[in-house]
């Protein structure tokens, strides 16, 4: 029976995913790497960029992972400069704590970081879904054009749709967002500064992108949460190594350019990536 586990386990693990996919992306050689969540995983195109860079973002990622990914990066010797996103959730969530921590499996089976050992988290034969498990591999094995990871070469994925019903997303998204109030706010700027602190002692660029959100996402956000995220950023923004761009209710992005109330879609991420492209630019290859 020990045997009949085993072998499940190896078998369910052998189909890659978006994580392994990113893990096996550290291998590569980069100068530049986008961290965050959703936000960044949907908004910021690695692809796009002229800089040769990988996007380790995910969905629902806090940023207690993003520094774990920053500690394997730093070992790439060729690294100039690191996008943060910065969006409310970064410093209001954190992954081991919300509704979404049954991701932490594929961060612990899938790559090089280990976020727990709680067996659940460790083992595929523990988790639900066997029959989707099942299909996986079939498809795998048997018709391997079926399966496609949900990010683009350098680890990027936009999605080339608008939901159109802002307002009911905004109500959505901004409740599930602020929830846990200001909870980890103070953990997560630590983290945030550690991510500074050691891109310092590397000589690595920190730039920090807060990114356009929809203005009926804006309207529902509390002014003291507001408040709070800004002023803690202008202080950041004055520490070494950090430029900070804030593009929170920038007016160059319209509806059209929107997946929903806090997500661009492929047109605004497109827009976006060359927005932060120029500022690479500017910032970090003008001689």
């Amino acid at each position: 029976m020990f045997g009949v586990l085993c072998a499940l386990e190896v078998l369910f693990r052998s189909v890659p995913n978006n994580y392994s996919y990113k893990n096996e992306l550290l291998n590569t050689k980069y100068e530049g790497v986008i961290l965050g969540n959703s936000h960044a995983y949907r908004g910021l195109l690695a692809e796009n960029l002229q800089y040769n860079s990988i996007n380790l973002s995910n969905v629902s990622q806090s940023i207690d992972i993003d520094y774990e990914w920053f500690q394997k990066v730093i070992l790439q010797k060729d690294l100039t400069f690191v996008i943060v996103n910065v969006s409310f959730p970064t410093v209001l969530k954190t992954l081991k704590e919300s509704k979404e921590k049954w991701r932490i499996k594929y961060y612990n089976i899938y790559t090089d970081l280990q976020l727990d050992y709680k067996i659940n988290n460790n083992l595929e034969i523990v988790s639900s879904n066997s029959d989707e498990k099942i299909k996986k591999i079939s498809d795998y094995f048997f018709n391997s054009n079926l399966i496609q990871f949900t990010c683009l070469k350098k680890g990027s994925y936009p999605l080339n749709v608008t939901f159109h019903d802002f307002k009911k997303k905004a109500s959505i998204t901004t409740k599930r967002h602020f929830d846990e109030g200001l909870k980890y706010f103070d953990k997560n700027i630590e983290t945030l500064k550690l991510i500074i602190n050691k891109a310092n002692t590397e000589n690595i660029k920190v730039i920090l992108v807060t990114p356009p959100m929809h203005e009926e996402y804006r309207a529902l956000v509390d002014k003291r949460y507001s408040d709070k995220l800004f002023n803690t950023l202008k202080v950041i923004e004055n520490m070494d190594g950090v430029e900070y761009l804030n593009f929170y209710s920038d007016m160059a992005f319209d509806d059209s350019m929107y997946k929903d109330a806090d997500h661009l879609n492929l047109k605004g991420a497109s827009i976006f990536t060359k927005m932060i492209n120029d500022k690479l630019t500017e910032t970090l290859y003008v001689k």
